[in-house]
């Protein structure tokens, strides 16, 4: 992985627009966002000049590897932040946290046989002023749930917190979006629990009896689809929380030094597997068998609001390495040092999201 910018010298520049060498769309719009959410960690007082410094470069340049005719684009190297608030890296995490519990959930059908059940709890809207003592009574009141007898059929389980602000009523909504893994015989057993007795139970346990609605249902779709893009999207949406400075400020306070994605029992132990690549054959990655020819570097404008980019032909060590590395035929010296590196990112990750 490279670790800085590649500036291409002016005889290795190709001209001409005959391909489609652009940045994609997605990265356009995501960096967009990210000089707003510097702005609004400035205003508020929020973080360090390093840190809002490093959310608003963040992407600033781009490295992408591309097949002789263009039609496939594959990310290798960039500057990322790492922040949970940072618009880019959030949406990059959600793709990479999707992968995961897809790869998790396959996993532990095939080797556990195991169900799953998709399970929404949700509080009545609150005020700013109350989020985060919101959020920690419900972390709270989830896991006394969770270890009472009653759920003793819960073999583990992901939740997800998510919040999402009305600006039409000024208040916010936390929720909680769960997979439950289950035996197959929990749906005929005395275990089994309905709608009503899900509802009853998180009323119970909240004291809240204005709660008016869970949502729960066996997860049928043989991808796991819809349990996935649940519990990987964003906790909060950058349209949400950069709205104004205010509003800025109580997602800030409210999410920061919170996990917002949990793994319990076999999900917690499935992750660990994960980590260390022993699940990587139930993946549902595609291999990439492309051979990539070309370098296009895209350079952010912070004027223009757009990536501007150039291209070269990849050098012959390049592609070999490249290629090694996309098929796995790497040295184990050269994948060790990558795990360090992927580490690294990790600690960098927690330290900015979590301290």
């Amino acid at each position: 992985m490279l670790k800085q910018k590649i500036e291409l010298k002016e005889e290795q520049v190709i001209e001409g627009e005959s391909f489609n060498t652009s940045v994609p769309e997605d990265y356009q719009n995501k960096k967009s966002g990210n000089a707003k959410v510097a702005y609004l960690m400035q205003l508020g007082h929020f973080s360090t000049l390093n840190h809002r410094k490093s959310v608003q470069e963040c992407g600033n340049w781009l490295h992408f590897i591309a097949t002789k005719d263009f039609s496939k684009k594959k990310l290798f190297s960039a500057n990322f932040c790492n922040d949970r608030f940072c618009p880019t890296c959030a949406w990059r995490k959600a793709h990479k946290d999707a992968e995961m519990v897809a790869t998790m959930m396959t996993a532990i059908k095939e080797e556990k046989d195991y169900d799953y059940l998709f399970l929404t709890l949700t509080v009545p809207n609150v005020k700013g002023s109350y989020l985060k003592r919101t959020i920690t009574k419900m972390n709270h009141d989830f896991g006394v749930m969770t270890r009472r007898k009653r759920f003793a059929f819960i073999q583990g389980y992901m939740r997800k917190l998510e919040v999402t602000y009305n600006w039409q009523r000024d208040d916010y909504h936390p929720h909680f979006h769960v997979v439950i893994a289950v035996k197959k015989d929990y749906f005929t057993s005395d275990q089994y629990m309905d709608h009503e007795e899900w509802l009853h139970e998180w009323r119970k346990v909240t004291g809240n009896s204005k709660i008016t609605q869970v949502n729960v249902e066996k997860v049928k779709d043989k991808n796991n689809s819809s349990a996935i893009l649940e519990i990987a999207k964003y906790s909060a949406k950058d349209e949400d929380y950069t709205r104004n400075l205010d509003v800025f400020s109580t997602f800030y306070k409210a999410l920061k030094g919170r996990q917002l994605m949990v793994f319990n029992k076999i999900f917690k132990e499935y992750r660990k597997k994960y980590e260390v690549g022993e699940l990587d054959q139930y993946s549902a990655r595609e291999i990439d068998n492309n051979e990539y020819y070309w370098l296009i570097v895209g350079t952010w404008s912070a004027k223009e609001k757009y990536y501007e980019s150039q291209y070269r032909r990849l050098t012959d060590k390049e592609i070999e390495d490249i290629n090694k590395r996309l098929s796995g035929e790497e040295s184990k010296e050269k994948k060790e040092d990558r795990a360090k590196v992927v580490h690294l990112q990790w600690q960098r990750f927690k330290k900015n999201s979590f301290c």
